[in-house]
């Protein structure tokens, strides 16, 4: 499949990814991930320039000795194979037909770097892969899944790609650690929702290291959640900071079947909005020697590592309990599965599995948020709250089955939400002036829509608007209100 060494792509089997994108732990999860969803093929763009990477090149890697290069190579993979002879001709003689067959092929990119890390092996970057499928096949078909995604256009030399995703980019330690890449992936939807601007990994460091700390600001040893806090200040969004402890202390009614994680993360992801998991991570416990002899043991005192990701979706069940989030690690890979360990508090993922780690724990959640969104999680969370004990108790007594859900959404996107179902007072209540921004409560009632209580999500404290009562058996049509900008 490989043409000659002069021409600026080269076509192979997927089963040849490593060798081009190299054996770092990312590059193995890629590799994995794309063959789960049918990989066959790939072409390399040999010279791309890179917008994040050439920041970077011109601010840091340009006066490194070892680094002479600052085009990167941009893997496009595709789940046919795909002969020199058939691509050259889709270009040649190019037809609407023929290229739409391509291009429902193509499963996204990979960008290598002329960076190498620690063990040699080729740094990648800007990375946008397809999610897996929105609806499990072959699997419950009570079971969604949903994204934190836009669509992306693509020109591979003129031909025009298109993927659906959230863009992925692994640590670079020299100028941005794994809180840089998680504001990096969250400017993504930020900018989308509110025109917020995209920088490198570069800028985000340097934005964020004018609030200081005890570690050189280049080569980067990570931020600190207040220098995170800092970089989205810098750009004109707020930051909204949700922990176990604060939500149990403000909330009497919590109870152990109760997940604030999972909560928050359906009720800010249906808005597009990013959510920044810091997690406390227990390494493997080591067992040695004492100076008493072999029969006695103890287990090294290691320290917890703290770690940032990005959650981009989850997976949930026709009741909408979540069974399933999906992160951006940078030190694995894109929609990496977590599943919860009793609640989405503490985390079963790879690195439990394998035994690389004791423990992975959700130490705070850090959501950038628009400022005139003044109404936080903590504030409306205990009202969730009291309405689901209410309905809990109306299931025992009168044998129902209904579920209640918390989101947050614009009043463009509510009201064109409402369009689609019959209520009570429609004409009025749609044409009544609201604020911006609303913070929904939800009750479904054998899976279909019962009521929603609206509350201004720009005041400072719960302020309820008004109550809308759906006529019977009218089922979602949509599942979920996205904000719109």
């Amino acid at each position: 499949m490989n043409n000659n060494d002069e021409s600026n792509y080269e076509i192979k089997l997927f089963t040849q990814i490593l060798e081009d994108i190299g054996a770092s732990k990312q590059a193995a999860y890629v590799e994995d991930y794309l063959n789960y969803l049918g990989a066959k093929s790939y072409i390399i763009e040999k010279k791309y320039v890179d917008k994040d990477f050439i920041i970077d090149f011109s601010n840091f890697y340009s006066r490194s000795f070892d680094i002479d290069l600052k085009v990167t190579k941009r893997i496009h993979i595709f789940k046919e194979e795909i002969s020199i002879d058939r691509f050259n001709s889709l270009i040649e003689n190019y037809t609407e037909t023929e290229f739409n067959e391509f291009k429902k092929s193509y499963l996204g990119f990979v960008i290598v770097r002329p960076i190498t890390d620690f063990k040699g092996n080729p740094c990648l970057g800007r990375t946008l892969i397809e999610t897996y499928p929105r609806e499990p096949s072959g699997e419950n078909v009570e079971e969604y899944r949903f994204y934190l995604t836009q669509n992306y256009n693509v020109s591979l030399f003129g031909l025009p790609l298109s993927i659906e995703t959230l863009p992925f980019l692994p640590q670079d330690t020299a100028v941005g650690a794994c809180a840089t890449s998680a504001c990096w992936v969250s400017l993504h939807p930020l900018h989308a929702l509110f025109g917020i601007q995209k920088r490198s990994p570069y800028e985000i460091t340097e934005l964020a290291v004018t609030f200081p700390n005890l570690g050189r600001n280049f080569p980067s040893t990570g931020l600190s959640v207040l220098q995170m806090k800092g970089q989205f200040n810098s750009l004109g969004i707020e930051t909204e900071f949700i922990t176990i402890k604060k939500i149990k202390d403000s909330c009497p009614l919590y109870n152990k079947n109760d997940d604030v994680i999972a909560d928050a993360v359906k009720a800010y992801n249906h808005a597009g909005l990013p959510i920044i998991a810091t997690l406390k991570i227990g390494p493997k416990q080591i067992e040695s020697n004492t100076e008493l002899g072999a029969s006695n043991q103890v287990k090294n005192n290691r320290q917890p590592e703290y770690h940032a990701v990005v959650i981009s979706g989850y997976r949930y069940n026709n009741n909408g309990k979540v069974i399933e989030i999906y992160i951006h690690d940078d030190q694995v890979g894109p929609f990496h599965k977590v599943k919860p360990d009793n609640n989405f508090s503490k985390w079963i993922n790879k690195w439990t599995v394998e035994g690389q780690h004791e423990f992975v724990e959700v130490d705070k959640l850090v959501v950038p948020i628009y400022p005139k969104m003044r109404l936080n999680f903590g504030l409306i969370y205990p009202q969730y709250i009291k309405i689901k004990r209410a309905i809990e108790e109306t299931n025992v007594l009168f044998h129902t089955n209904a579920d209640v859900g918390l989101f947050l959404t614009s009043l463009n996107s509510y009201r064109t939400y409402l369009l689609n179902y019959n209520f009570y007072n429609k004409l009025e209540i749609l044409q009544t002036p609201m604020p911006r921004f609303l913070w929904i409560i939800r009750q479904r009632t054998n899976s279909q829509l019962s009521s929603d209580i609206l509350f201004d999500a720009t005041a400072v404290y719960p302020k309820e608007i008004c109550r809308i009562m759906y006529d019977i058996n009218q089922k979602e049509i949509v599942s979920h209100v996205e904000i719109s900008h």
